[in-house]
């Protein structure tokens, strides 16, 4: 008789047991996301306020694009052709 009360017992407390090892290791899988989240959202806020920066605009064009800064003087003005 006492066997069979103490087998239930034993069974719930593998059960409970196995459970707080799965939410153990979901809490870390999070935390371990939340991490890599985190780094990535820093880094695209670099970017997003590095694309808002007039220098690293121009060196950008300049290095990347090979654009050459223009003179307004330089521009030619076009000819509107009306019919």
């Amino acid at each position: 008789m006492l066997i069979l009360l103490q087998v239930p017992i034993i069974v719930a407390h593998i059960h409970r047991n196995t459970r707080l090892v799965r939410a153990s290791f979901q809490i870390q899988k999070n935390r371990t996301l939340n991490t890599a989240l985190t780094h990535r959202k820093q880094k695209l806020h670099e970017q997003w306020y590095a694309l808002q920066d007039q220098e690293d605009i121009k060196q950008y064009a300049e290095e990347s694009l090979r654009m050459k800064q223009v003179a307004l003087s330089q521009v030619k003005k076009l000819e509107r052709n009306e019919t």
